[in-house]
Parts: C-alpha cells; sequence; structure tokens
C-alpha cells in the first residue's frame, strides 16, 4: 500500500518512543551486515535519497532508518527476555503500536515517488555507461587505426633497411657459401637461388626470416602497434636479446662502454634496463651514461641474424664434407646483394616457418661496432610474466597505442 520501509525482524531501545535523529552512519557499521534484504533496501533508498534529491540533503535519512531497525531490534531482545513465548506479529499491538512510533517519517507517496525515481536514475546511468564504454572503445580502435597507418610506412622502411644490411653482412663473408647466395638472391631472386643451390639456400632464407620477424616485432612494439603478449615467443626471445645483449657489452665491451659527445661530455654504458631505471629516478644521474638505443637494437639483430645464418651453414657444410659431399662451385650472381624479406620462407629441405621465433645469438659477444656495439652470449634467465614497468625500462609498452 505505497507504505514506507517494512519493520524488522530485529532492531531498538525497549520502550522507547521515536528515536533520535542521526547522521550518516559509518560504511563499515557491523550492524549493516545484519538487515534483511527489505531492510537494506529501504537504507539504501534512503542514503540515495540524501544523495541525490534536494529535500532530503543533510537530512540524515540513512541514520534515521539504521537508527529505526536497531531501535526495533532491541525492542524485541528486551522484549522477549520478559516473555519468551511472544510473537511479534501483526496482532502483537503493543510491537505495532512501537513500529509506528519509531519509523521515520515519510509520506508514503514521497517513499514510492523516490523508488521510481532511483529506478530512471540507475536505468539512466546504466545506458550512459554503455555508451560511454562503447565511444571509449570505438575511439581506441579509430586511435590504434590511426597509429597503424602512421607508422607502417615508417616500419616498412626500417624492415627494407634491415634487408639491405644483412644482404650486405652476408656479401661480406667471402669465405662462406652464404656471399654467394646473397648475390643469387639479390641479382635474381629466391627461385634461382633455391636452383642454383638447393642446400644451403633454404636455410638462409629460413634463418634470415626468422631474423627479420624479430625485427618486424621489435618495431611494432616500440612504435605502438602491438601490445606486448607473455605468451608471444618472438617477444620473449627480444627480451633476453635485449637483457643478454646489455650485460655481454657491459662487461666485455672494453673502451668502447665510454662515448665522448659533442659538447666534451664523457658517458659511461648501462644495460637498457638499468640506464631506463635511473633516467625515472634520477635525470640527471643518467646524463652520464649512454644505452643501446632502438636503432642499436636493430643492428645487433642484423648482425645476429648474419651470424645465425653463417654458423648454420657452416655447421651443415662440415657435415656435409664429413659425409664425403663435394658442393660444387656456383656460378656468381653480378650485382649487389640482399636477401628479400618475403614473410614465409619456402618449406624447402624442411625450412621452420618464419613464425618461429629467432635463434639464439651464437658465436662470442663482441665489443662493439659503432651502429651495433654489442651482441648477446649467454642465458638469462627470463620472466614467464613481465610486469608494466620492467617493460618500460626496456623500452616496450604493454598496450598498444
Amino acid at each position: 500500500m505505497g507504505e514506507a520501509p517494512p519493520a524488522p525482524a530485529t532492531s531498538a531501545p525497549p520502550s522507547a518512543q521515536t528515536p533520535p535523529a542521526a547522521p550518516a552512519p559509518a560504511p563499515d557499521d557491523p550492524f549493516l551486515a545484519s538487515l534483511v534484504p527489505e531492510e537494506k533496501e529501504a537504507y539504501e533508498l534512503a542514503k540515495w535519497a540524501e544523495e541525490n534529491v534536494a529535500e532530503f540533503k543533510g537530512q540524515g535519512l540513512a541514520g534515521k532508518f539504521l537508527n529505526f531497525y536497531k531501535s526495533v531490534d532491541q525492542y524485541i531482545n528486551t522484549e522477549r527476555a520478559k516473555d519468551p513465548n511472544r510473537k511479534f506479529d501483526e496482532e502483537d499491538e503493543a510491537f505495532q503500536s512501537f513500529v509506528e512510533s519509531a519509523r521515520p517519517e515519510i509520506e508514503p507517496t514521497k517513499w514510492e515517488r523516490l523508488k521510481t525515481d532511483r529506478l530512471v536514475a540507475q536505468v539512466q546511468e546504466t545506458t550512459t555507461k554503455a555508451v560511454t564504454e562503447k565511444f571509449s572503445r570505438e575511439n581506441e580502435e579509430l586511435r590504434h587505426r590511426q597509429t597503424l597507418l602512421e607508422k607502417k610506412p615508417l616500419i616498412e622502411g626500417r624492415l627494407q633497411k634491415f634487408q639491405d644490411n644483412v644482404g650486405q653482412l652476408m656479401v661480406a663473408e667471402k669465405d662462406s657459401p652464404i656471399a654467394t647466395i646473397a648475390q643469387k638472391i639479390g641479382a635474381e631472386g629466391v627461385d634461382k637461388a633455391l636452383e642454383a643451390d638447393p642446400i644451403f639456400t633454404p636455410i638462409v632464407v629460413s634463418a634470415y626470416n626468422h631474423g627479420q620477424t624479430a625485427a618486424a616485432e621489435f618495431l611494432a612494439m616500440t612504435n605502438g602497434v602491438k601490445a606486448f603478449n607473455e605468451s608471444n615467443q618472438v617477444q620473449n626471445w627480444l627480451i633476453r636479446f635485449i637483457r643478454r645483449a646489455g650485460e655481454v657489452f657491459a662487461e666485455k665491451g672494453g673502451d668502447k662502454r665510454v662515448r665522448t659527445e659533442e659538447d666534451g661530455a664523457v658517458k659511461t654504458f648501462l644495460p637498457r634496463g638499468k640506464f631506463n631505471e635511473i633516467l625515472q629516478r634520477n635525470p640527471a644521474e643518467a646524463e652520464k651514461h649512454w644505452t643501446f638505443s632502438d636503432e642499436d637494437v636493430l643492428a645487433m639483430i642484423e648482425r645476429n641474424t648474419k651470424d645465425h645464418i653463417k654458423a648454420l651453414v657452416t655447421a651443415e657444410n662440415e657435415r656435409l664434407t664429413k659425409a664425403g659431399y663435394i658442393r660444387p662451385a656456383p656460378a656468381a650472381a653480378p650485382g649487389a646483394a640482399t636477401v628479400p624479406g618475403t614473410s614465409n620462407p619456402p618449406a624447402t629441405n624442411g625450412a621452420p616457418h618464419a613464425a618461429t621465433p629467432p635463434p639464439e645469438p651464437v658465436g662470442s659477444p663482441r665489443a662493439g661496432v659503432s651502429a651495433a656495439p654489442g651482441q648477446g652470449g649467454g642465458a638469462v634467465t627470463q620472466q614467464n610474466v613481465m610486469s608494466d614497468s620492467e617493460l618500460a625500462l626496456l623500452g616496450l609498452p604493454r598496450r598498444a597505442a
């Protein structure tokens, strides 16, 4: 019948009259946990009215309801001690009289209006939240697409440079079959190189594509196009590679670890993680040091790719030689050499797919050529899950832009 909240089954002073008004109850008041659903609903509605309806602001309505329930509870406990068989039901006129006198005064029509108003507000809030979330999600997707459009030419351009640089490094290996293969691929393409040397060309192309995949993944992460995913094997390899390269160069880089800037400032090397940690904590101190830039990391991946190709080809050549195979000298191809950056290497001789993680660096670490001042060697313990702060220290954001 449009009445105020129901009388509870527990709450208040024995024969008290209307309980005094109370300030807003503490949110951790233990009595709140004892309210039955109907009482809790009434209390929450009174609290909402205080916060959202001008007429009830500053009236302590929620506190009045909580005191009301406490007073009824105390009344029942006190009177039951006198008469354990008392029912405290609708036929108990004394009990009903106490409840009516203790109940906070509010017109039934206003109470029902509060119920309606809060329901409307909840629907509006839910709708607004849904619209906001949808807009935010669409805006995030739009921003990501925009970033991709802006960064794609930069990434593709650097991958072309990766191809050219690795090709030049291979051509420089005059005593290895990879020089001839690189020249053949650069001049006539992969298919012709496969015809000329079906033994070593698949090894070269597959290992190259592994390295290019790592470079592409690094570029995507550092340019905010792709987020870090701990289950991505290539990304995990990159993190190990960067850590190991920094640790090895810090230990064995020799005088290459010290740089003199154009202004005469002398800076010493720190691994990428340590440098960025100091940069966050004390920028002035970081000015005394330098670390691998993104371009340094890419140059190291290029050299590691060439080293890995050479190591695989050398190992296979030694195996075949011991087995009595004599590799015919292929005709040298004219022109400069580059290795094509095809995303999928030919599936010849069981060559692995380009999506597999790049190999660990081989050979002993070097103390750094100008563009690539260090290379990995040895193992570094890799965590399964990278925290946001760890990724930030390595310059690899977890979330895409």
